[in-house]
């Protein structure tokens, strides 16, 4: 039903007339005529009662009008706020990441993007990343940020590398196995044989999460033929907080704890034969009608999320 449609109805019902209506709204009577007798067979129900020249509303009337009135006011506002993003040329970009990051975002990225985008309007949903990945797969979200291997995605879903991370073995700080560790050219951080850590307590990825950080657990199933799981998490922050609890030990993204502010309350060791890197990208579909503005906050996250 068109906006023209709730205003013939409202104002015949208002003015109880045809021919008062007509002279309103513009159109012929005999227009209004058609109008209300094929609206009430298309409805299968009389909505005015004809008393002489007056349209007086039955009951069905009533309520149809109620529902009239609703729609217009919808249809109002819906035109309204479309007239004000032509006038004013305003865009809505739909953001979405996980939560450990919207600190780092909120603090420096995002205050610089608007101050260079004053006409966006940022919509930031916060979820763990195997909640925004369905919402970005089902075209709810414009832009995301996580750890995604990219190597499964379909040609119109376009990637970007934000940040080029460690994984590291992350321990509370004085631990024992600081005397198992050495130093080893090539690496970041003191190396160690993952094998040094068979006998202690881990904490690892939920399987439902695997698919966008990675399995931790794989990494230590490479070197250890048993390895004793305490505990699983879908977020990697409650990761971070079971290490510094003691709960047991695990390897997480060296730049991740350090944006979390948990960076010096660890020890963090490399491993492996090369170091282990893991990346934090950016995600968003092609010929997006914020394509402009997406690259503008990828290229202030990249600027922004260097270590």
């Amino acid at each position: 039903m068109l906006g023209k449609d709730y205003a013939y109805f409202i104002e015949i019902a208002r003015q109880q007339s045809l021919q008062t209506a007509s002279d309103l709204l513009f159109v012929s009577p005999s227009t209004l005529s058609k109008y209300v007798q094929r609206l009430e067979n298309d409805l299968g129900l009389q909505l005015f009662e004809r008393v002489g020249k007056r349209f007086i509303l039955t009951y069905a009337g009533h309520r149809y009008l109620a529902w009239c009135q609703r729609m217009k006011a919808v249809e109002d506002r819906c035109q309204r706020e479309l007239q004000h993003i032509s006038a004013n040329g305003k865009k809505i970009l739909r953001l979405g990441f996980p939560s450990m990051h919207v600190k780092c975002f909120l603090n420096s990225i995002i205050p610089a993007f608007l101050r260079e985008h004053p006409r966006i309007e940022l919509s930031i949903y916060e979820r763990n990343s195997s909640q925004i990945w369905p919402m970005f797969f089902d075209n709810k979200l414009d832009l995301v940020f996580m750890y995604k291997n990219p190597a499964t995605l379909s040609g119109n879903i376009q990637n970007a590398v934000v940040s080029t991370e460690n994984m590291v073995l992350c321990v509370p700080k004085g631990h024992a196995i600081a005397s198992a560790s050495q130093s080893r050219a090539g690496f970041p951080y003191p190396w160690i044989d993952l094998r040094a850590v068979e006998h202690e307590n881990l904490i690892v990825v939920s399987e439902s999460a695997q698919d966008v950080v990675g399995s931790i657990e794989s990494i230590f199933n490479q070197y250890i033929p048993a390895p004793h799981i305490v505990m699983r998490a879908m977020v990697l922050e409650s990761i971070a907080i079971g290490i510094l609890q003691g709960i047991g030990i695990s390897i997480l993204p060296d730049r991740l704890l350090h944006l979390l502010g948990y960076r010096n309350c660890f020890d963090l060791y490399s491993f492996g034969e090369t170091p282990v890197i893991c990346q934090y990208r950016a995600f968003h579909y092609a010929h997006s009608s914020v394509e402009q503005e997406i690259c503008a906050l990828i290229d202030l996250a990249e600027e922004n999320l260097r270590i």
